[in-house]
């Protein structure tokens, strides 16, 4: 059917603009002045504890459910700082408030930015501070109207968003208090509206990293 064909297009389409984009990511990192050996990789566990969702063009929304993953790339620049790159995926399921509507939307964003750690505050630990900057790689967004179930969807996606952390660190382990912020926009207008969707999405909580 078209809207099957439709979904694979657009999959496809969303595929290669991630790997594009990875591959970009990959060629800067390859000129830049650093043994692979100095690579570091980092795993982060953020716990939220508040925040705020919002989409223009429909009323305020809840959540019902998703995940998301994240890899962090830390290439050393100097004793104190790392320069931050890596890769975030989200999948977040929700509805309005007055449950006229429901879907979903997924996001891939590309994150560029510095660790600091430079300052001594026990033998062990320093302080830890970070931010990055998150540029959109690709994304899809479904919204369907309960009363008929009609559906649209998008995969035009856009945005951006930041991300800032501070804490304490050994090296290894750090342990942190964090803010994300995230604009999200698919060019979608949900059935029965006149407005195109944009999401706005803030939380703050406590966190772990791994490095290795």
């Amino acid at each position: 059917s078209a809207k099957i064909q439709f979904k694979l297009h657009t999959k496809k389409t969303m595929k290669n603009k991630i790997q594009k984009r990875l591959m970009m990511l990959v060629l800067i990192l390859a000129v830049l002045p650093t043994s692979a050996s100095a690579i570091k990789v980092k795993l982060r566990l953020d716990l939220p504890f508040g925040g705020s969702y919002s989409i223009q063009g429909l009323d305020s929304f809840e959540t019902q459910g998703g995940f998301g993953i994240g890899l962090g790339v830390l290439i050393p620049y100097d004793q104190d700082m790392d320069i931050e790159t890596g890769y975030e995926y989200s999948n977040v399921r929700f509805s309005d408030t007055e449950e006229n509507y429901k879907g979903s939307y997924t996001s891939h964003f590309l994150k560029a930015g510095i660790s600091y750690f430079g300052i001594q505050v026990t033998d062990s630990y320093r302080l830890l501070t970070g931010a990055t900057f998150d540029l959109p790689l690709a994304g899809q967004a479904e919204v369907t109207r309960k009363s008929d179930s009609q559906s649209k969807s998008s995969g035009d996606f856009g945005g951006w968003g930041i991300y800032a952390n501070a804490g304490i660190t050994n090296g290894n382990m750090d342990y942190y208090l964090f803010y994300d912020y995230r604009n999200r926009s698919y060019g979608l207008t949900p059935p029965g509206k006149s407005d195109k969707l944009s999401w706005t999405t803030s939380q703050y909580g406590l966190g772990i990293g791994l490095t290795f």
